[in-house]
């Protein structure tokens, strides 16, 4: 709305060595997990991307809106969920677009869990509209084992690409009920990709061991 001001909100931009205003890169933005960035993921993430000659934004919507680590998982995600996620991924890819090293015609998305919710439900042509004050739309989407438990009424695809990796040890995710998931991308046309991992667990891309904690939905 109009009348609510603008806010300011925490990314960490990482930008391969040769970029230049005459070598503009490809960008991902990337979202975190109901877990926060904490544990540093999205940046490993980011460090990789670069090494490949593509630029990373690591968004913070946790810290962004005053939650830290120390809030209990519940109550933080009352604070701030995957449709915070999405306004502030739509906010990154509009200001990108002034960016001078960056090619504001090839930024993707990509996120974990909660951020992989986002990265899919930023697929939706009708969800892109009342995220955006303009028609830019993301390239690509990657999600990482995005539980399947929320689709919006109105399902029109923005037609860019949509990759998704699940786990088959991920009790979040189970096959029975992502199968199927992403069909209406494919229906409309979408390039649609699909892997599921044998023996990963949900997360199975973080640095500490798996572990199930029975707190967690």
């Amino acid at each position: 709305e109009d009348s609510i001001p603008n806010a300011e909100r925490i990314g960490y931009l990482f930008l391969p060595v040769e970029v230049s205003q005459n070598n503009k890169v490809p960008l991902m933005i990337i979202l975190h997990g109901s877990g926060g960035t904490w544990a540093g993921r999205g940046a490993r993430h980011a460090e990789f991307l670069n090494q490949n000659g593509i630029g990373a934004l690591v968004i913070d919507t946790f810290t962004s809106r005053g939650l830290s680590e120390k809030d209990k998982y519940i109550p933080r995600l009352m604070e701030a969920n995957f449709s915070d996620q999405i306004a502030d991924a739509f906010s990154a890819l509009n200001a990108l677009q002034s960016h001078p090293f960056i090619d504001g015609n090839k930024i993707g998305i990509m996120g974990y869990s909660m951020g992989g919710i986002s990265t899919i439900l930023a697929a939706y042509e009708n969800i892109a509209t009342a995220s955006s004050k303009n028609s830019v739309r993301f390239a690509l989407h990657i999600a990482f084992y995005a539980p399947c438990i929320v689709q919006p009424k109105t399902r029109i695809p923005t037609s860019a690409p949509v990759i998704a990796f699940w786990g088959l040890e991920d009790e979040a995710t189970p096959k029975s009920r992502c199968d199927g998931f992403l069909e209406v991308f494919e229906e409309e046309g979408s390039f649609v990709q699909t892997r599921w991992h044998e023996g990963a667990p949900h997360g199975w891309n973080g640095i500490k061991p798996a572990k199930f904690y029975k707190s967690v939905p």
